[in-house]
């Protein structure tokens, strides 16, 4: 099994609670497309108890029903992916990761491996996530959802709040996780003992704050009353501290970076994004908020619709940040974004910078304890996007 596989499973089998039904969206929604979406919720929340429990997935009582949900769910992700909303390149690419998952999964489920189906489709939510973050927040929700309806752990909740765009909510909860940990020897039920999941809070909330709200005093104001916790772990601890200071130098700027367009925008990025796909960002990476912040400025502009000839490098930047991402957050585009670079503008220098880095992140993806196994279908493919981006 490729490495994609795994680097998705640890995160996601067994994060979705069993939710309540969501209120439809607003009534001022002039579009096909939340109502789409709305029906599209409506069949998650019916097979997420089906999610959760692999021994209720598999179950011969079952099948009839995920079948039926499965179907409903292929169709509409089919008919979200031809809305015009989404053909901006950024919506467009992640548009089509979403609908890739969840046809695989329901085909997976026909042919009979129930394993690969149910990991397909536990990772749906969390790519909606990764387009929903694209832009900034609603002031409202489109889909209401309240904690107490929903079951699972607090951190399980407040994924699928996140994952559904009740960014407020799901804020509340990764700082309730944040400031109620405590490692003593037998704390209160109501506290966190696990500092996985403080971390893992941490990492959610700080990208409500910085891509989502773009609220940069305060994710500054947070974080330091998170620090009045003296029982957090000590690595966690001077991670914060310096997540603040990092703030203070992003805000020192952010006015002048709100405004920037165009190539203004790319010579920022080409200045402070990471050089390759080498550069591994975890979820604790000391530049994290710096990245954050910039790629929430490409993926705005990007979905404003900048001129074509710049397109492609917006594409190349967001692949590189993606990636770094890819393990330590939600549904990685990284490499998605790098092949639409070489498909969609092909023969050009950017394009075969795009070929570079996209099958660096293809070779770390099939790469494992026993070395580097690319499967030929694979290689095939690689060989075809060489000739679209002009390498001999």
């Amino acid at each position: 099994m490729a490495k994609s596989f795994s680097l998705l499973t640890a995160f996601l089998i067994g994060h979705l609670a069993t939710p309540a039904m969501a209120s439809p969206p607003a009534k001022n929604q002039h579009t096909e497309l939340y109502p789409l979406m709305y029906e599209m919720l409506s069949e998650i929340s019916a097979l997420q108890p089906y999610i959760a429990s692999k021994q209720r997935f598999e179950a011969k009582p079952s099948q009839a029903e995920i079948e039926k949900r499965l179907k409903n769910l292929s169709r509409l992700s089919a008919k979200v992916l031809k809305q015009k909303s989404l053909q901006s390149a950024s919506y467009r690419v992640s548009g089509e990761a979403l609908n890739q998952q969840i046809q695989q999964s329901n085909a997976a489920f026909i042919s009979g491996n129930k394993e690969y189906s149910r990991w397909a489709l536990s990772s749906v939510p969390f790519a909606c996530a990764s387009c929903h973050t694209q832009g900034t927040a609603d002031p409202k929700p489109l889909w209401s959802l309240k904690e107490e309806e929903l079951s699972g752990s607090a951190l399980e909740r407040a994924d699928f709040l996140f994952s559904t765009r009740n960014y407020e909510a799901a804020e509340r909860i990764y700082t309730r996780v944040i400031r109620s940990f405590s490692n003593s020897p037998a704390p209160p039920a109501t506290q966190v003992q696990d500092p996985g999941e403080v971390e893992n809070a941490l990492k959610s909330k700080i990208i409500i704050w910085i891509r989502v709200l773009r609220d940069l005093k305060g994710a500054k104001a947070s974080l330091v009353e998170d620090l009045n916790n003296k029982n957090l772990p000590p690595d966690l601890r001077e991670l914060m501290k310096h997540w603040t200071k990092q703030i203070d130098m992003v805000n020192s700027s952010a006015s002048k970076d709100l405004a920037l367009k165009g190539e203004d925008l790319l010579k920022v990025a080409r200045q402070k994004l990471p050089g390759n796909s080498g550069t591994f960002m975890s979820g604790v990476h000391p530049e994290l908020i710096q990245y954050l912040w910039i790629s929430g400025l490409l993926y705005e502009q990007l979905n404003k619709s900048p001129k074509p000839s710049l397109i492609p490098e917006y594409l190349y930047w967001l692949g590189l940040v993606d990636f770094g991402l890819n393990s330590s957050f939600f549904y990685s585009l990284g490499a998605t974004y790098l092949r639409d670079c070489i498909v969609s503008y092909p023969r050009t220098s950017i394009t075969q910078k795009c070929y570079k880095e996209y099958e660096i992140q293809i070779a770390q993806l099939y790469t494992g304890t026993r070395g580097t196994d690319i499967p030929q279908d694979v290689q095939d493919d690689l060989k075809s996007l060489r000739a679209k981006a002009g390498i001999n």
